[in-house]
């Protein structure tokens, strides 16, 4: 069968595999719809914290978003699933420890994850091996693309519970990605008065066509927030939100930052405010199945498009349809684009490259590339752009597959001094690492970062002309599947 295999960082190709069999008290799902998350991209690009303490490996089949339907059922299994149409949990445990038996099998010692960790391979690929006790039936009408988003959907919906609101109370969601769209869309299910803060424009603009108060931070209105539900990967807000929520309200952290988080804990106590984190959506999947069943959430306007299992490594290095969902940043065909990403920023220096850069758009792109919390980003139109002195940063931006020309030495724009920073500009097609100097050609020597990324990235040759991702080219050559989409 086909299944799209990572096999290193900002590596993906279709692979024909051994076809799954079913083990004893296991099934196989012919899968008809699979999600592309935030996780399949940091396994692509190789930022998962997983690949670094062994706990994930490569090569390694992801997709833990999913649905489809039992074609084969092991030794021990009910034969009634048979032909079920079904969902499952991402998170698998031993079954037999105390946390297992007490139903917290999400936090077992010895978990393990579908298409994440430990070796279980995952939905991007025609058919998958699951436990039965892991299936979640679904009903034979519900929208394939809602089937995929029950597990995402059972992770909001746990947060919007840990919230403990009610009708009348007001939530405020920090983040417009999926899980934040979600959770807003749970928690006004339950007659909670939902607002989002957020900063990328696209994402802003689908939480006001969901019919949501949608704020960015300046203009966050003074208003008493029962309970703040922290769905986003920066640093910074976990602070934010208990600094936000009402004294003796509660704070739900769900997302998960690159780097660590810090909370002054006299603020918790003072105001005693109740802290409650996240981990897996294990008992809110039947929650979300039943509300997108009986139509009191509608999650379809989050899906950005569907595509085929040969361009989903496309999709993973940010290269999607154009669409409406938070997952899918507009990429126009055969744009030159790229990120300015201002590490620490002056506002004198903001407002110098502003100035400077015509058509330039200010957004918060650090989700999709693992940037720091408190950089700058701006979508580029194709001029010179500046990234900071940071040689993970640089491999990811590499790795994302935008066309970059580095430039080293100090440079002016309008006036301010940015030496120190990596000028790049974007008006020719990356293919691999080109460093120059005043315009001429040199070998490595300007700088330790330099020197890092073009040991991670083979320099290109006279005769080079190959496009900047081989595993999306690997993608493109194999044969299309009608059945995975990117939610």
């Amino acid at each position: 069968m086909r299944a799209l295999v990572l096999t290193g960082p900002g590596e993906a190709e279709v692979q024909e595999v051994e076809p799954p069999r079913a083990a004893p008290g296991e099934v196989v799902v012919d899968v008809e719809r699979a999600g592309v998350c935030g996780t399949d991209v940091e396994l692509f690009t190789g930022h998962m914290s997983y690949l670094s303490t062994g706990r994930s490996w490569y090569p390694l089949r992801p997709g833990h978003e999913w649905c489809g339907r039992v074609s084969a059922v092991g030794d021990g299994v009910d034969p009634a699933w048979l032909g079920r149409r079904v969902t499952g949990d991402t998170m698998l445990g031993c079954g037999h420890c105390a946390r297992c038996r007490s139903g917290r099998h999400h936090v077992c010692a010895d978990l393990a994850e579908i298409g994440i960790s430990r070796g279980r391979p995952g939905a991007l690929a025609e058919q998958l091996p699951v436990p039965a006790a892991a299936l979640r039936a679904l009903p034979d009408g519900l929208d394939p693309a809602l089937g995929a988003l029950v597990e995402p959907g059972g992770n909001a919906l746990r947060a919007v519970r840990a919230a403990a609101l009610g009708p009348g109370d007001r939530l405020l969601v920090l983040g417009t990605g999926t899980i934040g769209l979600l959770a807003a869309l749970f928690a006004r299910a339950q007659g909670v008065e939902t607002h989002l803060l957020g900063r990328d424009p696209d994402q802003l603009r689908l939480a006001a066509r969901l019919g949501f108060a949608a704020w960015v931070r300046p203009g966050l209105p003074d208003l008493p927030w029962h309970a703040v539900i922290d769905a986003a990967t920066d640093p910074g807000l976990p602070a934010l939100a208990l600094d936000l929520v009402e004294p003796a309200g509660r704070v739900v952290y769900i997302g998960l930052a690159p780097t660590p988080s810090t909370l002054d804990t006299r603020d918790l106590v003072l105001r005693e405010v109740t802290a409650v984190g996240i981990l897996g959506g294990s008992a809110g999947l039947d929650g979300a199945a039943a509300a997108y069943a009986d139509g009191s959430v509608d999650a379809r306007p989050l899906v950005a498009a569907t595509i085929g299992l040969a361009e989903t490594a496309e999709a993973l290095a940010g290269h999607r349809p154009a669409g409406p969902g938070p997952k899918n940043p507009h990429r126009p065909p055969d744009a030159k684009e790229a990120l300015i990403v201002i590490d620490q920023p002056d506002p004198a220096l903001l407002a110098a490259v502003e100035t400077a850069v015509p058509g330039i758009a200010r957004t918060r792109a650090s989700d999709r590339l693992g940037l720091a919390h408190d950089a700058s980003h701006y979508l580029l139109t194709p001029q010179a752009v500046l990234v900071p002195q940071d040689a993970a940063q640089v491999a990811a931006l590499l790795r994302a597959g935008l066309p970059l020309t580095f430039r080293s030495g100090g440079t002016s724009l309008s006036g301010q001094a940015v030496s120190g920073q990596l000028l790049v500009d974007t008006r020719r097609h990356f293919r691999g690492i080109e460093v120059l100097d005043d315009g001429a050609r040199v070998r490595v020597q300007p700088g330790a970062v330099l020197r890092q990324v073009n040991a991670r990235l083979a320099p290109p040759t006279a005769a080079s002309s190959a496009p900047t991702r081989p595993a999306s080219r690997r993608a493109r050559s194999a044969a299309s599947s009608p059945t995975t989409p990117a939610a």
